[in-house]
């Protein structure tokens, strides 16, 4: 499933409540992790390559008490997309 809604974003330092990634609240960001996060299932975001030379990621999530089903599954999927590639500065 997704990690969130957008690619990265640029940092921004001013106070949560007024920040925007695009047009939506920075505080949307969390509708993607309450999906394993509310259920309690164990999940991990893998690296899966660039889009517009920002990192996307694909959130994982394994069994009920499984985190290394979620682990394990990352890591073979890194075997497969190539890892973590680290966005131009």
């Amino acid at each position: 499933m997704p990690a969130n809604f957008t690619t990265a974003a640029p940092h921004d330092r001013r106070p949560l409540e007024q920040r925007r990634i695009g047009d939506r609240p920075y505080t949307d960001q969390a509708f993607w992790i309450t999906h394993a996060a509310l259920p309690g299932l164990p999940s991990v975001v893998a690296p899966v390559g660039l889009a517009d030379g920002l990192p996307v990621g694909a959130q994982i999530l394994g069994p009920r008490h499984e985190d290394d089903t979620a682990i394990t599954f990352a890591e073979l999927l890194a075997d497969v997309v190539g890892g973590f590639t680290p966005a131009p500065v």
